[in-house]
């Protein structure tokens, strides 16, 4: 805590302001790693203030989760989810905290960016926000593996609401497996089997050129050279093999530690009624990191859940995907549906 943002806060929720504003606020750890920080002020005095928890991967103050894995934003936008986020916001009235994750400044942090030290990295943000500013109610807004964290991070500590978009709740493995098996299977089925025969002909192969995920040419499904693609006998089988080779990444040093943090965390069916606080859950219809069906089954599973909110033409980072057929997986940015979404959300909440 220092006094300066002390001073900052007690400002803006004491006398309205005639501008909004940023002021760089870093985060110590209890394990004494220090990670920048921002805090983004509105206007007016804030009605509340949002600890913002970004995706998955190396993320920054800008939130942008762009990686191989789930690609970079629609048509080259950028793709910054976490600054978008605070500036919308701060344009709503709300306040909003942001810090880099351990790990993007230090590389000799990068193996504990795992769950267990980034739940405990939330958990001192929000320490640092209830110690500064004891008055304020506090809101948790987290993208993807952030929605995961505020989930159990809401089920330690009181929190006035939780805003999860694109929230993985299944175990890594079966999230892996939609990801590198079913969701691109599924999508060419759909794109590409016009005729709903189980198979993709020269005439439906004409349609697109690469494969989902691996980027390699659509012929290379064809294993028996036929020039016939059955989506069951060689589609499937293609995506399963190139989902082993992937596999063997999570051994690599960089990823081993993640994987396997992820791999023993307790099931989110036992975590998510732990959660006190109201709960919104917002999801891409066309997800191709996490099955949108996951989203409507495993809300039951909080007590005060207020709402689950699909968007049809939105990906995982809640953008269009790219490509001919939209085998590219987009980062983002949010789209404007879902921001007004969330901010008309937020505002009913504290509001009621």
């Amino acid at each position: 805590m220092t006094m300066v943002l002390r001073l900052m806060i007690l400002v803006c929720f004491s006398i309205p302001q005639a501008f909004s504003a940023e002021i760089a606020q870093p985060l110590t750890t209890r394990d004494g790693i220090t990670l920048s920080g921002v805090l983004t002020s509105p206007a007016e005095a804030p009605a509340a203030i949002a600890l913002l928890l970004p995706g998955s991967g190396n993320v920054g103050l800008d939130g942008d989760v762009s990686s191989p894995f789930v690609g970079a934003g629609y048509h080259g936008a950028r793709a910054n989810l976490s600054e978008q986020l605070a500036a919308v916001l701060a344009a709503n009235g709300v306040a909003s905290y942001r810090y880099a994750k351990r790990g993007f400044e230090a590389p000799a942090e990068l193996p504990h960016q795992t769950f267990d030290y980034l739940l405990r990295d939330a958990e001192d943000a929000l320490r640092l926000l209830r110690a500064t500013a004891p008055e304020a109610r506090i809101i948790l807004v987290g993208f993807s593996e952030g929605a995961l964290l505020a989930t159990y991070l809401a089920a330690r500590a009181r929190v006035e609401g939780l805003f999860l978009l694109g929230l993985p709740s299944r175990p890594i493995d079966e999230t892996f497996d939609y990801q590198f098996v079913q969701w691109p299977v599924e999508l060419l089925r759909r794109r590409l089997d016009l005729n709903h025969d189980g198979l993709i002909d020269a005439v439906e192969q004409a349609l697109a050129t690469t494969l989902p995920i691996v980027g390699a040419p659509l012929a290379a499904a064809d294993l028996d050279h036929d020039g016939v693609i059955s989506i069951a006998g060689e589609l499937a089988p293609f995506h399963q093999g190139a989902y082993l080779q992937l596999r063997g990444l999570l051994a690599d040093p960089s990823l081993a530690h993640w994987y396997q943090a992820m791999v023993v965390l307790p099931a989110f069916s036992a975590i998510a009624p732990r959660v006190t606080a109201p709960v919104y859950l917002y999801h891409g219809a066309q997800d191709p990191q996490v099955n949108a069906l996951w989203a409507l089954s495993d809300s039951r599973y909080f007590p005060k859940l207020r709402s689950v909110r699909l968007f049809e033409d939105a990906g995982h980072a809640f953008a269009p995907l790219d490509g001919v057929i939209g085998e590219v997986k987009t980062s983002g940015p949010l789209s404007e549906a879902l921001l007004s979404t969330l901010t008309s959300d937020i505002r009913a909440s504290l509001f009621p």
